[in-house]
C-alpha cells in the first residue's frame, strides 16, 4: 500500500530527516552545529520562562505544527487517492513495479501548506517587532525580520539589516549572528528556505507527487537483486517504472511523498520534512529572545 511520509516509522522517518539534512549540509555546512534548534533546546533547557510578549508567538507556532500532523495524514490519504501503483510479476519473488499519477495535487492541499509555511515566517516578522517595541521603539513600520538572497545584500543601504534598524543593538546582533541569508559557504539555509517557500506560495504554488525513497522492503525476508530509483510524477495517466526485482521473498512498499518543484535550493524537497526543518529554526530564532 502507498504510504506517504506521515507513515514511516520511526526509523524511516529519521532516514528522511537524515536525507534532507544531508541536502542541506550541502549547501550549508554548518548545518548540525548551527541548526537553530540547538538555541531552542539550550534555552529550553534552562528552564527560562516565555515572556509574556512572546507568549502569542509560540500559540501561533504551536497551531503551526498542530496544522502539520493534519497536514501529513491529509497527504498520506491524498497520495493514496492520487497516485496508483500496480505489480506486473515474472514469476515467484520477480518482477516490476509501475506508478501512475491520476491526479495532481489537490489545490485544497497546497493552500493548507501554503498557510503553514505563511503563518511560520509572519511569526518571525511578528518577533521584529516585538523585538523593537522591547526596544523602545515609538513605532514598528517598516520592520521585518530579514531574510536576504546572500550576504551582500543583508549590509546593502536598507538592506536586510535596515529592517531591524529600530531593534535594540544587542537584538541586532543576535540576529546578524544567525546569518539569515542564503550562501554556499555558510549562512542560514533553514530560514533562506522557509522564505523561498513564502514567496512561492504567493505565485507559482508548484508542488508534486514523487517517490524519492523508491520502493523499500518491509517486513521479514530477503532481496536477491533489486534495482529502484527516484521518480517525480510530472505527467498524469502516464507509467512510471519504481522498480525492477528477483530473488524477494519479503514485502515491498510504494513510499509517495509530495515535494516542492521549485528552482532553486528550495526544489526536491519533501514539504513535510521541510516543514518541520522550518519549525525548528522559527521555534529556535524565537527561543533566542527569551
Amino acid at each position: 500500500m502507498a504510504r506517504a511520509y506521515a507513515s514511516l516509522g520511526v526509523e524511516q522517518r529519521h532516514h528522511h530527516n537524515r536525507w534532507l539534512s544531508k541536502r542541506l549540509s550541502k549547501h550549508w555546512p554548518d548545518w548540525p552545529r548551527k541548526s537553530a534548534v540547538l538555541y531552542c533546546l539550550a534555552n529550553r533547557l534552562g528552564g527560562g520562562k516565555v515572556p509574556s510578549d512572546l507568549d502569542e508567538l509560540m500559540e501561533r507556532l504551536a497551531w503551526c505544527r498542530t496544522k502539520t500532523a493534519a497536514v501529513e495524514k491529509e497527504i498520506l490519504l491524498t497520495a493514496q487517492r492520487c497516485v496508483k501503483h500496480r505489480l506486473e510479476s515474472w514469476g515467484p519473488g520477480a518482477g516490476q513495479i509501475f506508478a501512475q499519477m491520476i491526479e495532481g495535487p489537490p489545490v485544497s492541499l497546497r493552500s493548507e501548506i501554503g498557510m503553514i509555511v505563511n503563518e511560520q515566517r509572519a511569526v518571525l516578522d511578528a518577533l521584529a517587532c516585538t523585538l523593537a517595541r522591547r526596544g523602545g521603539a515609538n513605532t514598528t513600520k517598516d520592520v521585518y525580520f530579514p531574510v536576504t538572497k546572500d550576504r551582500q545584500s543583508f549590509y546593502e543601504p536598507k538592506g536586510g539589516k535596515y529592517k531591524i534598524r529600530r531593534l535594540s543593538q544587542a537584538d541586532q546582533d543576535k540576529i546578524e549572528r544567525i546569518e539569515p541569508w542564503y550562501d554556499p559557504n555558510g549562512g542560514n539555509l533553514a530560514l533562506y528556505l522557509l522564505h523561498q517557500a513564502d514567496i512561492t506560495r504567493k505565485h507559482d504554488r508548484l508542488l508534486k507527487w514523487s517517490c524519492l525513497g523508491g520502493v523499500m522492503p518491509s517486513g521479514n525476508g530477503h532481496i536477491g537483486h533489486m534495482t529502484t530509483s527516484h521518480v517525480i510524477f510530472d505527467e498524469i495517466g502516464v507509467d512510471y517504472l519504481l522498480a525492477h526485482f528477483n530473488g524477494v521473498t519479503c514485502d515491498l512498499e510504494v513510499n509517495i511523498q509530495l515535494i516542492y518543484a521549485e528552482l532553486g535550493a528550495l526544489n526536491g524537497n519533501t514539504v513535510i520534512a521541510c516543514l518541520h526543518v522550518f519549525d525548528e529554526a522559527v521555534t529556535g530564532v524565537v527561543d533566542m529572545f527569551l
